[in-house]
């Protein structure tokens, strides 16, 4: 889970931002809980290849880091955790409001409707109609403009 915050963090300096007053507060709220995460990261591992390597694939425009850096950065925060306590209880500390920040927050774009949380649809008496369409769930930056939206 470190790994991918770590990822999402380098990735949102790099794409647009949204620009309505909500939008704006959720997205100051999410980087400020990833840079707390990121720094604390960043004081423990500083100078770690692993950690640069997840840092510029996310920059590039991967939607998650490679394989090989996410194992890499991984056995870095593993070997750091097993040896500093204090380390393991700041860094499971950060990555909880850091995730409590992302489940806070949902965005919607086009006819869609953004929900945080469980969704009961209800209809009563004749002629009613419901519906509830559940299309792609992407967590944290959309796809750069003009990106392919398919593999």
């Amino acid at each position: 889970m470190v790994v991918a915050l770590l990822h999402a963090w380098s990735a949102r300096r790099t794409f647009p931002r949204r620009k309505d007053r909500r939008g704006a507060e959720m997205d100051a709220a999410i980087d400020a809980r990833l840079e707390q995460l990121r720094r604390l990261v960043e004081e423990r591992l500083s100078g770690e290849p692993a950690l640069t390597a997840v840092e510029e694939e996310a920059a590039s425009g991967t939607a998650e880091p490679s394989p090989q850096a996410g194992r890499s950065l991984e056995a870095a925060l593993e070997s750091a955790v097993g040896h500093d306590a204090a380390f393991a209880q700041a860094l499971k500390e950060a990555v909880a409001a850091a995730l409590a920040e992302y489940r806070g927050s949902a965005v919607a774009s086009g006819d869609g409707i953004a929900i945080v949380g469980n969704v009961t649809v209800h209809v009563e008496g004749p002629g009613s109609v419901a519906a509830l369409r559940a299309g792609d769930v992407t967590v944290g930056n959309p796809p750069p403009p003009g990106s392919p939206t398919t593999p």
